[in-house]
């Protein structure tokens, strides 16, 4: 069956957003390209470990392939757990100490494991996420560090992501947190990520950073909370 282009709401935002990415991958020095993309993806992975700072042991739930935890910067001992296998796999075989796990199910640590763990983009792709934020403090030792970040739900591509189930607003994101017994609840925008600035200063990761961390004052990509477990 064949659809017609007035179907789509959105079908010119899709196109220019396919000319400006094609655009930039046909450009000449791809590498050079992939590189600065590298490095400013690493940029933002770094913002969230300084929250993480003094914490010798930490857990990213929801790893992915590991870009997180490849970081370290300051050489804390890393774990992983992730739902998607062949992610699992893939990422042990670049040495992580990773594995299979549920957040909505009991995840395979101790209870008071850990000093810090990171959760990002988890969240939102559960249709409830009290078990995962249960299970969070039941691993993480006395004053340890919660941080997590979702998107930000007025963000109007949210609902484009057919995975997503449900948003959380700030108010939600620190209800749950406090209702499970965290404390020194603080909420915070992180970047704002915009195509024409990425276009602009993709040869200078450092600046773009800094142009999205200013933007994300007044419209932020995504949602980070940081909170304390409280035994």
């Amino acid at each position: 069956m064949e659809f017609k282009k007035s179907y789509f709401d959105s079908g010119r935002e899709y196109n220019r957003q396919k000319g400006l990415y094609s655009i930039r991958d046909n450009l000449p020095a791809q590498g050079l390209f992939s590189k600065k993309s590298k490095q400013h993806h690493n940029l933002l992975l770094l913002d969230k470990w300084k929250l993480l700072k003094g914490c010798k042991k930490v857990l990213d739930a929801g790893c992915g392939k590991g870009e997180f935890m490849e970081l370290n910067p300051y050489k804390a001992e890393i774990y992983g757990i992730d739902i998607n296998k062949e992610t699992v796999i893939e990422a042990k075989e670049k040495g992580l100490n990773i594995q299979f796990a549920d957040v909505n199910r009991k995840l395979p640590f101790t209870d008071s494991s850990f000093d810090g763990i990171n959760c990002s983009h988890v969240l939102e792709h559960l249709e409830d996420a009290t078990n995962a934020i249960s299970e969070f403090k039941r691993i993480l030792k006395d004053k340890g560090i919660l941080v997590i970040s979702v998107p930000n739900f007025s963000f109007k591509k949210f609902y484009a992501d057919y995975t997503h189930k449900r948003p959380y607003p700030k108010e939600a994101l620190f209800r749950i947190l406090n209702d499970n017994g965290f404390r020194e609840i603080k909420i915070i925008n992180g970047v704002c990520l915009n195509q024409l600035v990425s276009a602009i200063f993709l040869l200078f990761p450092k600046i773009r950073f800094s142009a999205e961390k200013f933007f994300g004052i007044f419209c932020p990509w995504e949602i980070i909370a940081i909170a304390r477990n409280k035994k």
